[in-house]
């Protein structure tokens, strides 16, 4: 935890001691001087006290005397080490001030020195194309300084990392904007400005736990960087953790009331997680229209209730991508929908989920994600597209192999497909499912008349050869449905393939086992 250390604000340079000596001339140069020298050996302490003893006495050195520069870099120095070491932002303005103040008086921008501290800090404030120009300002005023050169190309190539970041993640580019803060990050000085910027891509990609990593770094270096604790906060917030998240919210808003991110997200998840709060209830009373509106209310503030391929332009003021979140609610409007018969609609917020959560990037084991491939696969089913349904169960089974519900569920899904593909006999018969056996053998002869090659003598060979076919068809049709045994499997779904596997094993069940009366060692029974 960062110490507490007072700093003046920055539009307030701090002043001399009361007790200051008051003298003129060589004495007041003689005097400024000691001063110096005194402050020099507090400053060489390496403490947080020993600099901040050597500010108080850089102060008097410069009430003696102003047009020093040299007094002005010092306490600048020192400034900031406080604002390195104390993790205080105003100390860091305050060195910029004493380094503006410094450059203003005569011989001042001469000394590489100065333009270096203000540049370090307004590094350390995340201001860095303004360090960059101080620097190449510096360089003009002293062209043979080496440090400043090589500081200057190092902090200007900070700044370009960090601008095509920010910019990236404007664009919502946020793999180019993880590539750009993860090479300022590299650099010395970056600092917490490229973490965090990093987190905020890591954010963008759906990595919520990598966020939450680089912002727990943050805070643990510095436990008052209030942007540190929002992008934490954000990061709960995807992960469903919404009470963590306004907290973290909360916490921001102690430290920056005016946070204006913060302030909008704190809104935003408590608005979320009632909402969802209310879709789940509204679901486990059965009242699945109330549930889909709540849902829908939800997907509004990210612009997507009507579809997820769109470029979240429609998204409400400072909502931030949350494709985890929206494809929860796709998934589980989607289920409601399901539940209504509302098929059609059913698939499409299916297909909205995958998009945003694709089956590659699922992870294993995890129901939540393969959610909306079983939803789907249901609603297909419903609308006889049982090859897709399959495909989707597959998929979804795939992720959770050592889920027994979903292996029986893609048994039965295969099943029903194969039950689709068989010719249906009471159709091609013409006859009903509760037709008698001597109705069944009246329709078989109507069709088969119809049908018989004869009829077909004078037709293409194209002709013929379907007729032929579909004769053939009629009379497997009329076998299947003229013998109890093989109707009873055909009704419960069976192909003729199924059917016929089947009645061989009875076959040799009855040859094995049969043959033997009702006690099986003789007509009477016994022995």
């Amino acid at each position: 935890m960062a110490s507490s250390v007072s700093a003046p604000a920055p539009s307030s340079s701090p002043s001399p001691s009361d007790n200051a000596p008051k003298v003129d001339g060589d004495a007041s140069a003689s005097s400024a001087a000691s001063l110096k020298a005194q402050g020099n050996a507090q400053f060489t302490l390496g403490t947080l006290a020993g600099y901040r003893s050597s500010i108080s006495l850089y102060s008097q050195a410069i009430a003696l005397e102003p047009a020093n520069p040299v007094y002005l870099s010092n306490r600048a120095a020192a400034w900031l080490m406080v604002g390195q070491l104390a993790k205080q932002p105003a100390a860091l303005e305050a060195c910029v001030k004493d380094v503006d103040a410094a450059l203003a008086l005569e011989g001042g921008s001469a000394m590489p020195k100065v333009h270096l501290r203000g540049a370090k800090a307004m590094v350390q404030l995340g201001r860095f194309r303004d360090a960059a120009s101080r620097l190449k300002a510096g360089l003009a005023h002293c062209p043979g300084a080496e440090d400043l050169a090589s500081e200057t190309q190092r902090v200007e190539k900070i700044a370009s990392l960090m601008e095509a970041g920010e910019a990236a993640l404007t664009k919502r580019e946020y793999t180019k904007a993880k590539r750009a803060f993860s090479e300022a990050r590299g650099k010395d000085g970056a600092g917490a400005a490229a973490t965090l910027g990093l987190a905020r891509a890591a954010l963008g990609l759906g990595e919520s736990s990598v966020a939450m990593s680089m912002t727990l770094e943050i805070i643990r270096a510095d436990d008052a960087n209030a942007d540190a604790y929002y992008v934490r906060g954000e990061a709960l917030y995807v992960q469903n953790n919404f009470d963590q998240a306004a907290k973290h919210f909360q916490q921001c808003l102690q430290m920056d009331p005016d946070h204006r991110d913060a302030q909008r997200a704190f809104k935003r998840t408590r608005k979320v997680d009632r909402l969802l709060t209310s879709a789940k209830k509204q679901a486990a009373k059965r009242s699945f229209e109330d549930a889909a509106a709540s849902l829908t209310e939800v997907l509004d503030l990210y612009g997507m209730a009507n579809g997820a391929k769109t470029d979240g332009d429609a998204a409400a003021d400072g909502v931030p991508p949350c494709d985890a979140l929206v494809a929860r609610c796709f998934s589980e409007r989607a289920n409601c929908l399901l539940r209504t018969k509302a098929f059609d609609e059913c698939l499409k917020d299916c297909g909205n989920a995958l998009y945003l959560r694709p089956v590659s990037s699922m992870p294993a084991n995890d129901a939540a994600a393969v959610a909306p491939l079983l939803t789907r696969s249901t609603a297909l089913q419903a609308l006889g597209r049982h090859e897709e349904a399959v495909k989707d169960i597959e998929s979804a089974f795939s992720l959770n192999r050592e889920d027994n519900a979903i292996a029986g569920r893609l048994e039965r899904a295969k099943f029903e497909l194969k039950k689709s593909l068989r010719p249906n006999y009471y159709e091609m018969l013409g006859v009903s499912t509760i037709s008698t056996t001597k109705e069944i053998e009246k329709g078989y002869k109507r069709a088969a008349l119809k049908w018989h090659p004869d009829k077909f003598a004078m037709k293409s060979d194209e002709e013929k050869a379907e007729a032929e076919e579909y004769f053939k068809s009629l009379g497997e049709a009329n076998e299947m449905l003229t013998d109890s045994a093989r109707r009873a499997l055909y009704d419960e779904g069976y192909d003729k393939e199924a059917i016929e596997e089947r009645i061989k094993m009875q076959e040799m069940q009855r040859a094995r086992y049969g043959g033997f009366g009702g006690g099986g060692c003789g007509s009477d029974g016994c022995c």
